[in-house]
Parts: C-alpha cells; sequence; structure tokens
C-alpha cells in the first residue's frame, strides 16, 4: 500500500495530545480511586459479604489490564507504520493511478485551490485549477 499523504504532528500538537492524554488518565484515575473509597465506606463497607469488595477490586483490575494491554498492542502494531515516512512518489506514478496527464498532476501540485471533477464511475474527467478557464465560477464580493 502506497501511502499518498502524509500528515506531519507539529510539537504543540504533540504537547496537546500528550496534555489530554494526562488529563484523561488523571481523570479516570481519580474516578477509580473516589470509587474504591466508597466502597470502604459505610454503608457499603458494612455489607454482610464482604466477598463483594473483593469482587469489585477483581474486576477493576481485570478492566485496568485488559484497557492497558489493548493500549499496548495498539501502540506495538500501529505505532511504527504511522511514524515511518513514506516512500516519495514520482509525478509518473500519480499520473498513471489516477489516469491524470503529467500537466494536470504538475498543475494540481502548484495550485493551492482545484476543483476536481469526476464521472458517474468515480474516474477523474477533469482537473479545475485557477489557471485553468472557470465559464461557470464567478467571484462574487
Amino acid at each position: 500500500m502506497i501511502t499518498l499523504l502524509h500528515t506531519r504532528c507539529s510539537r504543540t500538537t504533540r504537547i496537546i495530545d500528550g496534555t489530554l492524554t494526562a488529563l484523561g488518565w488523571t481523570g479516570f484515575l481519580y474516578l477509580c480511586v473516589n470509587d474504591a473509597r466508597a466502597v470502604t465506606t459505610p454503608p457499603l463497607s458494612n455489607l454482610s459479604n464482604p466477598i463483594a469488595f473483593l469482587w469489585f477490586v477483581e474486576i477493576f483490575l481485570i478492566t485496568v489490564l485488559a484497557l492497558t494491554s489493548w493500549s499496548l498492542y495498539n501502540k506495538s502494531r500501529y505505532c511504527p507504520r504511522q511514524t515511518a515516512w513514506g516512500k516519495p512518489i514520482t509525478n509518473e506514478a500519480l499520473s498513471s493511478s489516477f489516469h491524470l496527464s503529467s500537466h494536470d498532476v504538475i498543475r494540481l501540485q502548484d495550485s493551492a485551490l482545484s476543483v476536481i471533477h469526476h464521472e458517474e464511475n468515480g474516474e477523474i474527467s477533469h482537473v479545475q485549477t485557477p489557471l485553468s478557464p472557470s465559464p461557470n465560477l464567478r467571484l462574487i464580493a
């Protein structure tokens, strides 16, 4: 599989992502600690069956183990692919993949705004850039 677009994350984006992740885990642990305290305080601690507390602890530990395992699995599976740079794609590969002329590919790369028209079967029928004539488009101020 060839990656056409590679979005590079800036340092700011990574800091925001890390901060939000840390806040999420902090909130999760806060709720778990409060739940554990609620189980040990009256009236729940006066249960005639202390096995209920052990069930709570067991389910909590299984949940933590499952979430941690799932996150480590996803990190090991997807992280190398997401952070690796893709191979550069040549203009010839793009034009053959999308059935465009090399002139259209160069116009798409140089243009800040492009309109791509498709046929019924999904093929690209026409590429419209500001350099090409646009009889149906008007600028309205």
